[in-house]
């Protein structure tokens, strides 16, 4: 299932060129399976999973970090000494891992769908 925000990025992105209409399994059925059109469809949905999974898991990974950082918070106000298993520096390394894919896959699914929206445009 796609998440909120990588639906609206599609709508952004495709809607100047097919209005409201930007479902990304109605468009699948717009196009002949072994078509160039189709293709694209394909990649772009493939694109909007892995985007959205790596969406969910940073969005998973954050929570984890709040959690960590409050508990430091309440070491701290407790007059006690902070961090002595290196959690921040473990959860610190994999958020920034974890945002970094998330970036790169943010960019292919644009570029993805600006080539299936430069596609449908020209016919």
């Amino acid at each position: 299932m796609l998440t909120p925000a990588t639906t609206n990025l599609i709508a952004h992105v495709l809607g100047p060129v097919l209005g409201p209409d930007t479902d990304l399994h109605i468009l699948r059925r717009r196009h002949a399976e072994d078509s160039a059109e189709g293709h694209l469809v394909d990649l772009v949905l493939d694109a909007a999973r892995r985007l959205s999974t790596l969406e969910q898991n940073l969005r998973q990974q954050v929570g984890a970090a709040a959690g960590i950082l409050s508990r430091v918070t309440a070491t701290l106000d407790c007059g006690a000494a902070c961090n002595p298993h290196g959690e921040l520096q473990s959860t610190a390394g994999d958020l920034d891992l974890l945002a970094a894919r998330h970036a790169d896959e943010h960019h292919r699914l644009i570029e993805t769908l600006s080539a299936y929206r430069d596609t449908i445009a020209a016919q």
